[in-house]
């Protein structure tokens, strides 16, 4: 999780402090950038630790997806630091994919031709939604946190959950839950059928 340093305070200022910023001054593509490029150059510099990993995931932001060479930026970093693009994840927002429809499966398309995964992030903000995801090439669907964090508790949260987990069977889809943080939680998703869990009941986030 990226994290911006703070140059008055010495302090971290935390991602829902400034990537809203950044994305209403259009400069949120080049932290994309830096964070995409930087995280392949310390996994070059690190054969073991890039050995050891299954998958890495990347969020990528609205603008930097409607970007005609950001797809192939990505390509290029792949080159430069010769790593295999079946490692990384790149996350983009339902909503995002759906509103800008070209944009995101041109995007999803150049990757796959690589080897690289695509994640629909935030999954269930868009249910109105689901006749067109059919045509767009991801592969996963990752479900909206807000959904999952009170699930055990909350009627109308599981039936959401419960349906977005049908509907991902029914396109032959893996499904992720974001915000797992409880064993209660764990244990209503996977009588759902979920099979992955993110959140801080597995693992808080630490540096590489």
């Amino acid at each position: 999780m990226v994290r911006l340093k703070d140059e008055e305070n010495g302090g971290l200022i935390y991602p829902n402090d400034f990537i809203r910023a950044a994305e209403r001054f259009g400069i949120v593509s080049k932290i994309d950038r830096w964070v995409i490029s930087h995280t392949m150059r310390q996994l070059y510099e690190q054969p073991s630790l890039w050995e050891s990993i299954d998958q890495v995931a990347l969020n990528v932001s609205a603008l930097s997806v409607r970007q005609v060479d950001f797809a192939e930026f990505i390509v290029q970093e792949l080159k430069r630091y010769q790593l295999a693009g079946h490692k990384f994840c790149f996350e983009i927002t339902e909503t995002e994919a759906l509103n800008n429809f070209a944009d995101a499966r041109r995007f999803m398309s150049v990757l796959h031709e690589h080897g690289c995964s695509i994640a629909l992030d935030d999954f269930g903000t868009g249910f109105s939604s689901f006749a067109y995801l059919m045509d767009l090439p991801f592969d996963l669907i990752k479900i909206d946190g807000m959904f999952i964090k009170d699930m055990h508790i909350n009627k109308i949260h599981h039936g959401m959950v419960d349906s977005i987990v049908k509907l991902a069977k029914m396109l032959n889809k893996p499904v992720v839950a974001e915000f797992v943080e409880n064993q209660k939680i764990v244990d209503a998703l996977q009588l759902l059928g979920v099979e992955w869990g993110q959140g801080y009941f597995f693992h808080k986030p630490e540096k590489l």
